[in-house]
């Protein structure tokens, strides 16, 4: 690839890494989460707060009064809706991560063919005369040409939008990432 593109392109490769880094940190973390919860609200305060009414070589069993049964139930509570959270925060951030990744994607398209005007000028995009002539300038207008294309690309499945890049500016993306058909199964 040309310098002018290049420059575009590494950074591109860079943010898919970071995308897939990131859903992998979303199916990693939340059992951390429930265990240092676990530890730190339930475990070491009934070792340090209940009584312990019979033990052996494996168990304890301990006893509480009313208070740290009303206690210990609303840390049950926080512990269902940590889990209801936790059983949202999948989708939630694949769908985060879709929509930066869409939007990073519109910017660099956007930025490339503002490089490589050539790219849009076959374009069969037809503008009425009434749309032509409320520009106000001929850099309004390929302003114009330049959102509509690349809403027309944004409307594409994420492997057309690279192919479209690929093709168009003459890069390799695909190639120079082993893990684009994850990426892609993924979003």
């Amino acid at each position: 690839p040309t310098s002018d593109i290049s420059d575009l392109i590494d950074p591109f490769l860079e943010a898919i890494s970071g995308f897939h880094q990131l859903v992998a940190v979303n199916a990693v973390m939340p059992p951390h989460i429930r265990m240092a919860f676990l530890r730190k609200e339930m475990f070491e305060p009934a070792k340090r707060d209940y009584s312990v009414v019979k033990a052996d070589d494996k168990y304890q069993i301990l006893g509480m009064n009313s208070e740290q049964l009303v206690a210990l139930n609303r840390l049950a509570i926080r512990m269902k809706e940590m889990d209801r959270g936790f059983d949202a925060l999948p989708s939630a951030v694949l769908l985060s991560l879709v929509a930066s990744f869409d939007s990073y994607v519109a910017d660099v398209v956007r930025l490339l063919l503002n490089k490589r005007p050539q790219q849009y000028e076959n374009s069969q995009k037809t503008l009425t005369v009434k749309e032509i002539i409320s520009m106000s300038s001929f850099e309004e207008l390929r302003v114009k040409l330049v959102d509509d294309e690349v809403d027309s690309l944004m409307r594409g499945s994420h492997d057309e939008q690279v192919r479209y890049i690929e093709t168009g500016f003459d890069v390799k993306i695909r190639d120079s990432y082993d893990r684009w058909p994850q990426f892609v199964e993924i979003f």
